[in-house]
């Protein structure tokens, strides 16, 4: 529960830093609008952690910045995320704010950039996705493997814990 309330809080510092930056560019920009522009930002940064979160977390976690012209599938989620948004001030106003977040982000920005990163680091090392695991088992199937008396004893030994 602590760990949620900790998130949540990370989640909302964020949500205001990216309502500051809006209202400063934006400064006409309806409450709604900013809620939206926002939610859309959350679920790009969501999709492009999927494509580029090994990038995406050396930018967070470095001094380095993401580099987007080589990124054009980032891009891609995107364009795909802003065509979510109706009016072309809110297309302007999310494609501002993206940039913001992925080249110059704010210290809140950078926690849930971190956050994300975090969670697609555990979800890969737990082995929660099949194609990053149809992918170990190839390589674990092209591999050569050593095994020594310590694993194979344990293996053959009738009554070992490890012998069914």
């Amino acid at each position: 529960n602590e760990m949620q309330e900790e998130r949540n809080f990370r989640e909302e510092k964020f949500s205001e830093s990216c309502r500051l930056f809006l209202k400063k560019q934006y400064p006409n920009m309806a409450p709604n609008v900013i809620y939206e522009v926002i939610k859309q930002i959350g679920l790009g940064l969501v999709k492009a952690f999927e494509r580029r979160g090994a990038e995406m977390a050396q930018a967070t976690f470095g001094q380095n910045t993401l580099d987007l012209s080589t990124a054009t599938d980032i891009l891609e989620v995107v364009n795909a995320q802003c065509g979510q948004i109706q009016d072309e001030d809110s297309r302007s106003a999310f494609a501002d704010l993206m940039l913001e977040v992925l080249l110059q982000p704010t210290q809140e920005m950078k926690e849930r950039l971190a956050d994300l990163s975090q969670g697609y680091f555990s979800y890969h090392a737990l082995g929660l996705d099949q194609t990053c695991n149809k992918e170990r088992l190839e390589i674990a199937k092209q591999s050569v493997w050593i095994l020594d008396s310590s694993i194979i004893l344990p293996l053959l030994a009738k009554f070992c814990v490890n012998h069914e």
